[in-house]
């Protein structure tokens, strides 16, 4: 198979030019891709010379190019010769965040510059460039986002998204139900809500069930007295309450023993990869045994400590296509000084060493998760400082290439595993009839 980044970018151009065409596909009566070579991430997964008819946002007929294509030129349908071109299903970002920006000043908690841009100023601005956002995943071929865990104006979002003729579908969770959050937070429009009981969580998982969530979101934290194990019955119940209604859990849990507890609790999607020790044959046995799947988030681990470092590196597609304003927050590290920055950050700091490097754990963890046969999907956490909306999906890629994964595993982690995370593979990750080719 070609180097995947270049089948992507290649891919992308095309993408390109369908949407150039989609305002008129309802009048029309289809688009036939010719002599187009289709990959699919599976074994013999990439057909050279073959034709692909669209109708109405849908793939409807699939063949070798030959007498069938004619018959439906002579019909009428729209021909484009696609001629050294390929086409690879929508990718799909499974880990982001609305009410984030990606910029410097869109986490007080980790950063707190409010006296530069204040949180309620930075909400503002996303609320006002939320369309910004869609028009860069839609660049960079994403066709797919979910959201993980925001405010309950979330909810509009994705009623607002079906109506927007440029954006990738949206999936939500409402906030994320946590034991503890950031003091900023707590406010009117907040994106965590703290429970300290079963009862509580429960009463919280109804209520967002209101809103018919495309899953439940838990934020496992256990920086706090309560220890994983006494927060064990309190996941437990959400699990249970939200799957009485059909609806997944997903969890945050980066330390390994909360990973175990979140999925002995009964979750369906962990959406970080335990970063603070090496996976274990318990860990692996839990996973595969309760088809859980898992988002390796590599690159948010390294983009905080990368840009307070001022050692931020972002690749070309990153500068091409994210939001150019947050990128230019990042250097204005370089204008702080030290009372600015705060004494828990310049100890953040410190604590790098010399070069901020991708954890060893985490590309350790993520190629022995995908060896034991167990789901990875390729997800961002986009929004967090220095995880740009829309390119950044590429920089997770590179990640997963240097823990060892192979291109077809990278691009199923962004196309199947994708439309597996929320049990659409019958709509989308795949270039097959009767699916979505929207």
């Amino acid at each position: 198979m070609k180097n995947l980044i270049q089948v992507i970018f290649i891919s992308i151009l095309l993408f390109s030019f369908v949407n150039l065409n989609a305002q008129g596909r309802l009048s029309q009566p289809g688009i036939l891709y010719k002599n187009i070579t289709i990959i699919n991430p599976v074994k013999k997964g990439v057909k050279e010379n073959y034709d692909v008819l669209v109708e109405r946002d849908y793939i409807t007929h699939i063949s070798k190019t030959g007498k069938m294509s004619e018959h439906y030129i002579s019909s009428g349908v729209d021909a484009v010769d696609a001629t050294g071109k390929f086409i690879i299903a929508g990718l799909t970002d499974g880990h982001i965040h609305l009410f984030q920006t990606g910029g410097l000043y869109t986490r007080p908690d980790a950063i707190d510059l409010q006296h530069r841009v204040s949180y309620d100023s930075n909400q503002a601005w996303v609320k006002d460039n939320i369309d910004d956002y869609n028009k860069r995943y839609i660049a960079c071929g994403i066709t797919n986002v979910i959201d993980c865990g925001g405010p309950d104006w979330n909810f509009e979002e994705r009623a607002k998204q079906k109506n927007r003729p440029h954006a990738p579908n949206l999936y939500v969770s409402g906030p994320l139900i946590t034991p503890w959050r950031p003091e900023v937070y707590d406010r009117e429009e907040h994106p965590f809500t703290v429970v300290e009981s079963k009862r509580e969580a429960i009463k919280e998982v109804k209520r967002q069930l209101e809103f018919k969530p495309d899953f439940i979101k838990i934020w496992y934290i256990v920086d706090m007295p309560k220890s994983a194990e006494d927060l064990f019955p309190t996941i437990e119940a959400i699990c249970e309450t939200a799957h009485e209604a059909n609806t997944p859990v997903w969890v945050h849990a980066t330390q390994l023993e909360t990973a175990k507890y979140a999925i002995k609790a009964g979750c369906d999607v962990l959406v970080h990869m335990p970063k603070d020790e090496k996976v274990d044959e318990e860990f692996l046995k839990l996973a595969k045994d309760n088809d859980v799947m898992i988002i390796p988030t590599m690159w948010v681990f390294e983009s905080y400590s990368a840009v307070f470092k001022k050692q931020l590196s972002l690749l070309p597609i990153e500068h091409r296509y994210g939001n150019p304003f947050e990128i230019g927050t990042f250097y204005e590290m370089h204008e702080l000084d030290s009372s600015e920055i705060g004494e828990k950050v310049l100890k953040r700091i410190a604590s790098y060493g010399d070069r901020v490097e991708t954890s060893s754990i985490l590309l350790y963890n993520t190629k022995a998760v995908a060896d034991y046969g167990i789901d990875i999907a390729a997800g961002t956490d986009a929004g967090n400082i220095g995880v740009l909306h829309g390119p950044s999906l590429f920089h997770e890629f590179a990640l997963m290439k240097k823990a060892g994964l192979t291109d077809e595993q990278i691009l199923k982690s962004a196309t199947i595993n994708g439309a597996k995370l929320l049990n659409h593979f019958d709509e989308y990750g795949s270039i097959e009839e009767g699916k979505k080719a929207d």
